[in-house]
C-alpha cells in the first residue's frame, strides 16, 4: 500500500495480516509466535463481520454514500 492513495478496508486487512504473518516467520520465539498469531486471528474476523456486514448492506463496494 502505498501513501497518500485511499485503500478499501479489506484490502488493508489483508496486507497487515500478511506483514504479522512475515514477522512471525521471522521470529523464534514460541511467545511472540502466540500473540502474533492471535492478531492474525482477531483480524481474520473483523475481515469476515466487514464482508458479512457490506453483504448485507445490500451495499457490495461498502461505500456508505
Amino acid at each position: 500500500m502505498r501513501r497518500g492513495t485511499t485503500a478499501q478496508v479489506d484490502e488493508y486487512i489483508l496486507v497487515r495480516m500478511d506483514q504479522l504473518r512475515i514477522e512471525r516467520d521471522k521470529n523464534k520465539d514460541s511467545h511472540t509466535h502466540l500473540i502474533l498469531d492471535k492478531a492474525i486471528y482477531e483480524l481474520t474476523l473483523v475481515l469476515d463481520l466487514y464482508k458479512r456486514n457490506r453483504l448485507l448492506s445490500g451495499n457490495p463496494y461498502g461505500d456508505t454514500t
